[in-house]
């Protein structure tokens, strides 16, 4: 395992984590899209994740799919896609790099 003594964590491994919920009514075409256009390596989606935000009228709460998508370097191309296929007009997006991970693991990543 690449730890914080490694070199290769101080400096970051290259691999992004994108947290990204989708309407139920169409979840797969977001994990569909990402893996046929090699945007991302791996999503896993998480059915039932129940949500509750600040909506257009006041607290609204659902049921939306919670996608942990893996990606590497430049996760921008992957952020951009997610926007261009999400049916929402701000989707919850957050990127988060990964300090360390398997090695193996990584290498596949990349």
């Amino acid at each position: 395992m690449t730890g914080a003594s490694d070199p290769q964590a101080a400096a970051g491994t290259g691999a992004l984590v994108i947290l990204a919920t989708m309407p139920a009514a169409e979840p797969d075409r977001l994990a569909r899209a990402l893996a046929e256009e090699r945007l991302a390596r791996l999503v896993n989606e998480f059915p039932g994740v129940r949500s509750t935000f600040d909506g257009q009228r006041g607290a609204e709460s659902g049921e939306q799919p919670l996608h942990l998508i893996r990606t590497t370097g430049d996760g921008c191309a992957a952020l951009d896609r997610i926007h261009q296929v999400h049916a929402c007009r701000f989707p919850g997006l957050s990127a988060l790099p990964v300090a360390a991970g398997s090695g193996p693991y990584l290498e596949w990543l990349r």
